[in-house]
């Protein structure tokens, strides 16, 4: 007998119900399983709890990021996921948009990689070290909210980027702070 696993990325959200899924309503189920850890609920760590990872580093995200997409890094380098935003009259941000293949302006101190559709990579030089500084506003709940909430704060560099980014129609929101970590294999 063959056995499924399905996970599904949010069904923490108080929004989400089983029920309003046809299919998945119908699955049997046999148990759930604490995928968080005790950590913050977040893709990343739960799925490598669910792997077996007992040991997960905290600024982790963009690295792991990074390392799927075969982008290179260096051991001092800074790391951030980033997501693209369209922005509404009002400077808020509305639905994800597809991010341009190179920034439209020149810019010094960091490395922009476009990875696919909305998503793209950071990366600050030699600036590892200011990771557990950075206060960064992941864009999950973002829609209906002003792009200037979600600022970074704690690195001049990071902060300076995302004021490059902020057009009138569009923003470009850094998150998921990280630096190079050893992973299990």
């Amino acid at each position: 007998m063959s056995k499924i696993l399905c996970i599904i990325d949010g069904m923490t959200d108080p929004a989400f119900c089983a029920s309003d899924y046809a299919n998945l309503s119908q699955f049997q189920r046999v148990g759930s399983v604490d995928t968080c850890a005790g950590l913050k609920a977040e893709s990343l760590s739960c799925i490598l709890h669910l792997l077996g990872t007992q040991n997960i580093p905290p600024y982790l995200r963009g690295y792991a990021e990074a390392l799927g997409e075969g982008v290179a890094v260096n051991k001092t380098d800074l790391i951030l996921r980033a997501s693209w935003f369209a922005l509404d009259k009002q400077g808020c941000c509305t639905v994800p948009e597809q991010g341009p293949a190179v920034l439209p302006f020149s810019h010094a101190g960091y490395r922009y990689q476009r990875l696919d559709s909305y998503k793209a990579l950071l990366i600050f030089p030699h600036m590892a070290h200011t990771v557990s500084s950075i206060v960064t506003f992941p864009p999950c709940n973002c829609s209906g909210v002003p792009a200037l909430a979600h600022r970074p704060l704690g690195n001049a560099a990071l902060s300076s980027c995302f004021d490059e980014c902020l057009q009138t129609n569009h923003c470009l929101i850094p998150w998921g702070q990280s630096a190079a970590a050893e992973l299990a294999p």
